[in-house]
């Protein structure tokens, strides 16, 4: 993502200067802090200290969600959870039922164990953060 320098700062090799447009990761961008803005363009989105912010319409913002917060399941789990409430309360149900439907296709027609197929239909539907609660019993009988 693009973002602006504000304050300048070195990296060891290189001087950023104010008004510099550099493109850094939002890892990157978090360390930095202050230093740094984004430069937002229409469909983006951002974390700022937990919370997830958009502009325009976010294509896959489930995506997004996994893609900002891959080191840490707890805060990806609460953003989705938002996120498919605030689209449909039944949405997570849905999602449950496509990624069951899934699990059983990359088992039986692709081969992979019951883990490993989970696992992978967890990941390609953006359900990682909740894959130990699609595995109990407890969702699978709601």
């Amino acid at each position: 993502m693009k973002h602006r320098v504000v304050i300048p700062f070195s990296d060891g090799d290189e001087i950023f200067n104010i008004g510099e447009v550099i493109d850094i990761q939002h890892d990157l961008a978090a360390y930095l802090g202050e230093h740094v803005t984004p430069i937002l363009e229409a469909g983006s989105a951002w974390l700022i200290n937990g919370e997830l912010r958009t502009r325009g319409h976010v294509q896959d913002l489930a995506a997004e969600i996994c893609c900002l917060t891959k080191g840490d399941l707890t805060l990806q789990r609460k953003l989705l959870k938002r996120h498919c409430e605030a689209y449909d309360r039944n949405h997570f149900w849905m999602k449950v039922q496509e990624w069951e439907e899934k699990t059983a296709i990359m088992q039986y027609d692709g081969g992979l164990s019951k883990d490993d197929a989970e696992i992978e239909a967890a990941r390609i539907l953006h359900l990682l953060a909740f894959l130990g609660d699609l595995q109990s019993k407890e969702v699978q009988a709601a």
